[in-house]
């Protein structure tokens, strides 16, 4: 493979699982995301009525997930490209640390991504 190519595979990566994984809480606050309260499930509830339009808003990442291990059976359930990016990259992971593109870290956060 192109030394160039592997070269920016490697830092695209890194960066990559840093802003989607490794530092997602402070991404989510960087895009405005944070947490619902309790008024604002009131307030779509007055609104809508349905839980379901609630799920679409709050219920793409379990609270303790983040883009790349959003702790769902189905993170493409209600966002299909978003789940095909998921899978293209869970795809991807291993063949990029086969090929030593890029670092195998054996830190629990690291392997969940």
């Amino acid at each position: 493979m192109d030394y160039d190519l592997e070269k920016e595979l490697a830092v695209f990566f890194k960066n990559f699982e840093e802003i989607f994984h490794r530092d997602w809480p402070y991404t989510k606050a960087m895009l405005g995301i944070r947490e619902p309260t309790e008024a604002d499930h009131k307030s779509l509830a007055s609104i809508f009525g349905e839980s379901d339009l609630e799920h679409a808003i709050f219920g793409s990442i379990a609270p303790n997930g983040t883009f790349l291990n959003p702790g769902l059976d189905d993170p493409g359930e209600d966002w299909m490209h978003r789940g095909k990016l998921l899978e293209s990259y869970q795809r991807l992971l291993p063949i990029l640390k086969k090929h030593g593109i890029i670092i195998s870290n054996s830190s629990k956060d690291d392997e969940k991504a």
